[in-house]
């Protein structure tokens, strides 16, 4: 095992570990070490420069990320404005709502898009196992 596939591993553990230790704790008191954690293995993950010199399944992982992260990051973007636009605390915030049914609707079509490049065939198999 090379360095970048070492790093690239280190990296997946940072951002779940984080995103874990973010989640513990009271609503508004969240774990203070949780969005510094994710942060550092983000950036461990996109400072990737050289792809080809990871292993065969660490290359996997690597390209379905790049093939995964536009679509990916659009419905965060979603989420987090439908949420923000909703009605929990205060009136709903329509221009909000909006946006963010685009970014979903946006968001669907790059995931889609990113389907269609694997044949239908394929994807049903893939289904059926």
């Amino acid at each position: 095992m090379n360095l970048y596939s070492i790093r690239i591993w280190t990296s997946l553990i940072l951002l779940s570990v984080g995103f874990c230790m973010h989640r513990m704790g009271p609503s508004f008191k969240r774990h203070r070490w949780g969005a510094p954690l994710f942060f550092l293995g983000a950036i461990l993950f996109v400072s990737i420069n050289r792809p080809s010199e990871l292993g065969v399944s660490e290359r996997e992982v690597f390209s379905s990320f790049q093939s995964n992260i536009m679509w990916a990051i659009t419905a965060i973007l979603s989420i987090a404005l439908l949420l923000s636009g909703s009605s929990n605390y205060r009136p709903p915030n329509y221009p909000l709502l909006l946006l963010g049914l685009i970014s979903g609707f946006f968001s669907c079509y790059l995931a889609l898009m990113g389907l269609m490049e694997s044949s239908i065939v394929e994807i049903f198999q893939a289904s059926l196992t």
